[in-house]
């Protein structure tokens, strides 16, 4: 009798061995599929098979990677002796059937079997994929059908009220698109995926505000970056970019070092004449990655000028010179400095990169003229400054808003420059000593039209 018993148990244990060989061979092939090395894939789960060869999951996968591999007529004649050993088919081997059956082109026929199955199944899974497949075949009022269905099934399949409501919007009304998804948030209100399309929908149809309100909700449930850059955006649709601009620092709060939005920061504060703060934003930035510096490097000088930090402007508008830029503004403000500074020796080669500048305006090259015209006076080169006039290239002084010439009894000639930061207009000013303008009459009889200032 004992000897019975041990060969049962030594029986028992080969079998238990056995499942766990072939669990083994069947969870290698799962993982194989996912790198989709099919082939290595299939060789596993045959291995499983030759272990359990009536083991449902075992066969169902061949029937998957012999699809993926599309050897569909094989993978079909398996599947068949399923749903004949079954009697019946399940969300599974339907889904299944109507995939392998596209396959060999009998797109009918898959169908068919899909309908039949829902109309004596309440499946949300096999619903969708009548509804997803009505999509894809572009017959849009048997997928608004179907969708409703299964939203009708379970009211709380947010991709389907999603889906339904792409639909609509697309291709029959987008005020029922809308209504669709505020019916989803009937039960569901707060739902970020339905406040989001909502939202979007909202926006695509330019109704700002509406979206507005939405994406308000959304960010007091939620407090993201993407959520507060999708109403800053809104703000800048309706031009309203004080608030876009208050996203826009919230945003940095959450996400430091985000040079898009510290980007949107500093072109608000530069436009509406913020100096400080595009100093203090441009410094933040710089701290982050010295790789951000050329980014931040034209509003970050000419924001120290403004401040009257002209030794720290001059630091940063060299660097910003290195890069050779091809706009007129930093050679423009170098030779203000320079002559201001009554350092010569680079402003006849700044002046000529500023006349070169792709950005140049006729104003621009007025004075330059003028700023040429200062560098001849302060070097006392008064031969080369009659030569510069009489050769045309200073064709008029007139309209020039931001440079005055005027006399004073100083001792010598003077370019003197005012960085007004609450207009941000930069004014220059030109001063002759008489002395000097009766010089270049008498010696060289030449005369310029001056305001008196003594």
């Amino acid at each position: 009798m004992k000897k019975n018993i041990a060969i049962l148990i030594m029986f028992s244990c080969s079998h238990l061995f056995s499942q766990n060989d072939s669990r083994k061979y069947y969870d290698e092939s799962l993982a194989l599929e996912k790198t989709k090395d099919y082939d290595k894939s299939l060789i596993f789960v045959n291995k499983a098979l030759e272990v359990d060869g009536q083991k449902r999951d075992y066969l169902l996968q061949k029937v998957k990677l012999l699809y993926l591999k599309s050897k569909c007529k094989d993978a079909i004649n398996i599947l068949e002796s399923i749903i004949t050993s079954e009697n019946k088919f399940d969300d599974i081997t339907v889904t299944y059937f109507a995939e392998l059956t596209d396959c060999l082109g009998n797109n009918k026929i898959a169908t068919q079997a899909l309908l039949d199955y829902i109309n004596q199944n309440n499946s949300p899974e096999v619903t969708a994929v009548v509804a997803q497949r009505y999509f894809t075949m572009e017959k849009y009022d048997e997928a608004i059908f179907y969708y409703r269905k299964l939203i009708k099934i379970n009211p709380n399949d947010i991709d389907a009220i999603i889906d339904l409501s792409r639909i609509l919007y697309a291709y029959q009304s987008k005020e029922e698109a809308l209504k669709e998804l505020m019916k989803g948030l009937e039960t569901n209100n707060e739902n970020i995926k339905l406040l989001t399309f909502l939202a979007s929908g909202y926006h695509n149809m330019k109704e700002y505000d509406k979206a507005i309100n939405i994406v308000n909700k959304i960010i007091a449930l939620e407090l993201k970056p993407e959520h507060l850059a999708s109403r800053a955006m809104l703000y800048e649709l309706q031009g309203n970019k004080k608030e876009a601009y208050k996203d826009y620092k919230k945003i940095i709060e959450l996400v430091k070092c985000n040079l898009e939005y510290y980007q949107k920061i500093l072109q608000y504060e530069i436009e509406n004449k913020m100096y400080e703060n595009v100093i203090n934003d441009s410094y933040d930035i710089i701290n982050c990655s010295k790789d951000y510096e050329s980014f931040v490097l034209d509003g970050l000088y000419t924001s120290l000028f403004f401040q009257n930090n002209f030794v720290e402007g001059n630091k940063y508008l060299e660097r910003r010179l290195k890069q050779n830029p091809d706009n007129f503004n930093p050679y423009y403000l170098k030779i203000l400095y320079s002559l201001e500074k009554r350092e010569f020796s680079d402003i006849l080669k700044y002046a000529d990169l500023a006349l070169k500048t792709k950005d140049i305006e006729e104003n621009d090259k007025v004075n330059i003229s003028l700023l040429k015209l200062g560098y001849y006076l302060l070097k006392e080169d008064y031969p080369a400054l009659v030569e510069y006039w009489k050769s045309g290239a200073i064709k008029s002084l007139d309209n020039n808003l931001n440079f005055t010439i005027i006399e004073n009894t100083s001792d010598r000639a003077e370019v003197k420059t005012n960085y007004n930061k609450e207009t941000g207009v930069i004014n220059s000013t030109l001063v002759i000593p008489t002395k000097i303008l009766k010089l270049l009459s008498d010696k060289y009889n030449f005369k310029i039209d001056v305001e008196k200032n003594n």
